[in-house]
């Protein structure tokens, strides 16, 4: 077993696009370039056919909610809440679950503190059962910049 950090990792899709469909993605072709992307509208994740690329609408490094489920973080959703509140470094756009990040105040080295600095963002139920499901089937890749080089994983590398 490999100990491969992804959270600066470029997320790929490896699986079959014709199961998408089945699975509540949507095909919708975009812009005059011809671009083939598969939309999961609850989990609000895109997968472009060309690039093979795995996309959030609202954050930024996916590679680290990707990350939290391979530690074990505890992703829960509240009672009456239909997402998790995470908090994104708008500088590293690295993403906690510690809400004293926000809460407290800290500062960065250019002196931007908490609440400019991370700011909550809304992960949906749908979004984890999505991805843990692509993780179960093993129809992810991930891409890191090592030093100088791109190192590739699978999955199975990884978890």
């Amino acid at each position: 077993m490999k100990q491969i950090q992804v959270e600066h990792s470029i997320i790929k899709f490896t699986g079959e696009y014709k199961e998408l469909k089945s699975m509540g993605y949507e095909f919708q072709k975009m812009y005059a370039g011809n671009y083939r992307q598969w939309r999961h509208q609850e989990a609000q994740i895109c997968i472009w056919q060309r690039g093979a690329d795995i996309e959030h609408d609202r954050i930024r490094s996916f590679g680290y909610i990707l990350q939290m489920i391979i530690d074990g973080v505890e992703l829960k959703v509240r009672p009456r809440r239909t997402h998790v509140v995470l908090y994104e470094n708008q500088i590293t756009t690295q993403l906690t679950t510690d809400s004293s990040v926000y809460n407290v105040g800290a500062k960065s080295l250019d002196g931007t503190t908490g609440k400019d600095l991370w700011l909550p963002t809304y992960l949906r139920q749908e979004t984890l059962s999505v991805l843990k499901e692509l993780l179960s089937r093993y129809w992810i890749h991930t891409e890191t910049y090592v030093g100088e080089h791109w190192v590739d994983a699978d999955l199975a590398d990884i978890v």
